[in-house]
């Protein structure tokens, strides 16, 4: 079987106010993208770290309804999901038969019209967001703006998280979600709630 290649993406957190978590960000003293409003979801999004990288950290506010709001009101702020990028989404899911992750249903709907799919699994505290970007992309080599991303679990999912083989996604072993970035280790809840 070819050697499958996936690559972090961006780490998606659903935050109290997207403004206010750019500006701790910029202080910090990241690059922060413009504010973008998706009304057809309901969300307000930011992105922090420079464009040309891989990795980004993307700042939901949920603005309207959707499915933003409703995790918000389910879940409250945090790790919403981790989007990493695949040459193929089909390869990639014929990799990860039996390793236990579930097709979340909405991804029927999204593989579709953006080849993005979403996995899930009861006590993951967080989606893996797929997306198919080609091999010709993927083949690009991006330096990571956040090196490392630590998503809540219990550690019997180890072996289902490693299953991804994504370079820098593991399990958090005690201090719930949190990311890298540049070396400075930042807890997912703080940058949530600012």
């Amino acid at each position: 079987m070819k050697n499958l290649s996936a690559r972090l993406s961006h780490v998606a957190i659903l935050t109290k106010s997207a403004e206010n978590t750019a500006a701790f960000c910029k202080k910090s003293g990241h690059e922060i993208g413009p504010v973008e409003d998706f009304p057809d979801v309901g969300t307000r999004e930011i992105y922090v770290g420079p464009f040309e990288q891989s990795g980004l950290l993307l700042l939901m506010q949920a603005i309207g309804p959707g499915p933003y709001r409703n995790a918000f009101e389910k879940r409250g702020p945090g790790l919403h999901h981790v989007a990493v990028d695949v040459d193929s989404i089909e390869n990639y899911l014929n990799s990860l038969a039996g390793a236990g992750w579930l097709l979340h249903p909405e991804s029927l709907h999204t593989m579709k019209h953006s080849k993005t799919i979403y996995l899930a699994r009861p006590g993951i505290k967080a989606l893996i967001e797929v997306q198919e970007v080609g091999e010709k992309s993927l083949a690009k080599a991006k330096e990571l703006f956040i090196s490392e991303v630590f998503v809540e679990g219990n550690q019997e999912q180890q072996k289902l998280m490693s299953s991804l083989r994504i370079p820098g996604l593991q399990l958090a072993q005690t201090n719930g979600a949190g990311v890298v970035i540049a070396g400075k280790g930042f807890s997912v809840d703080d940058l949530a709630l600012v």
